[in-house]
């Protein structure tokens, strides 16, 4: 459901949540460098009432200012996006680059969604229309993750890494309000925010959670890079990667850097709050297990065929302070009351 003006609607919320923050990503990293001038709008166009049911046409837009920089937005730039052929222009594979249009233009028509992009002078307008049902009035506006206070325990520390502000500002909104108490840390507007949040993960954050693909101007991380190094460092919390690139080969890169829990960027609040807690709860049960059936200081160590430690080369790709505090992270227990959930993955 979504407040559009006074009016209620009904409509695809992941396929929403895909397109838009795609859509904001692309215009405040691709748009204008100094003045990006970005702008969300939505409006209700009355189309007809079938059975009884009143439907809308809702037009979302975001606008941005261009980058003269960078070329100018055609049918002949977006076709290879449209049919999934652009070249990686020598980015490893499994990189976010070109993904992002490409989810929309795959997502949206299938949901019967119509978008657009397209370029007048220097205004870039991206439009996304669909048909929806109107299913009330206002009467509160926004929508929320439903808290799950009983599940986990209060007070949390998350820590957060993402290159796009526009994700940062949907994982802090939507850990804030699903996990009350909690103290939420966001990193990621340059490369020098990626040694500040290993320092502060190992410091003792509960739960962190890592944008897979972290692109900035002039290196690109990998977030299951960055698990491996945590967990080589004695990080206990819990690790969760999260990422629009959910095939299975992907989930095993993910597994096998050590990540406990994969959060689909399609997932709406409310699944990923589901999916951190139960995450959250199979993890410390795990712990619990681990601790009591080996009592021991090796209780708590991977050893290096278990999970293998960051190269050389991966250390160097941006600068930690050597004397980053080593504090593992204390598990927090939920209510014993409760059985400890799977983890929920959405393909």
């Amino acid at each position: 459901q979504l407040p559009c003006g006074e009016e209620i609607v009904l409509l695809d919320e992941p396929v929403c949540a895909l397109v838009l923050e795609n859509a904001l990503s692309n215009a405040t990293r691709h748009g204008h460098t100094s003045d990006p001038d970005v702008y969300l709008s939505a409006e209700l166009r009355p189309l007809f009432e079938d059975a009884g049911e009143t439907l809308q046409e809702v037009v979302f837009r975001v606008t941005n200012r261009a980058n003269p920089n960078k070329p100018r937005i055609t049918e002949d730039f977006l076709r290879p996006y449209l049919c999934s052929e652009r070249p990686h222009s020598g980015v490893p594979n499994g990189l976010s680059e070109a993904r992002g249009l490409q989810h929309i233009f795959m997502a949206a028509p299938a949901v019967g969604m119509q978008v657009s992009l397209v370029q007048e002078a220097d205004l870039v307008t991206f439009s996304m229309t669909a048909k929806a049902q109107v299913v009330g009035q206002v009467t509160a506006r926004g929508l929320s993750a439903s808290p799950v206070p009983a599940l986990v325990p209060a007070g949390l520390t998350f820590c957060c890494i993402d290159d796009s502000a526009i994700a940062r500002l949907l994982v802090n909104n939507t850990v804030e309000k699903g996990f009350p108490q909690s103290t939420v840390r966001q990193y990621g507007e340059s490369l020098e925010d990626v040694a500040e949040f290993m320092k502060a993960v190992s410091a003792g954050a509960d739960v962190a959670i890592l944008d897979q693909n972290l692109q900035f101007e002039s290196q690109t991380l990998l977030g299951s890079d960055l698990v491996r190094e945590l967990i080589a460092d004695g990080y206990l919390g819990l690790l969760c990667i999260r990422s629009a690139n959910g095939s299975e080969s992907d989930q095993a890169l993910y597994r096998a850097s050590g990540a406990h829990c994969f959060l689909d960027k399609i997932l709406t609040p409310a699944e990923m709050v589901r999916c951190i807690t139960s995450a959250y709860r199979s993890h410390t049960a795990a712990h619990q297990r681990r601790t009591s059936e080996a009592p021991t200081s090796a209780s708590t160590e991977r050893t290096q065929e278990e999970v293998a430690g960051p190269s050389h080369e991966q250390q160097d790709r941006y600068k930690v302070s050597s004397q980053r505090t080593r504090r593992k992270s204390s598990l927090k227990q939920p209510a014993s009351d409760i059985l400890p959930g799977l983890i929920a993955q959405a393909r």
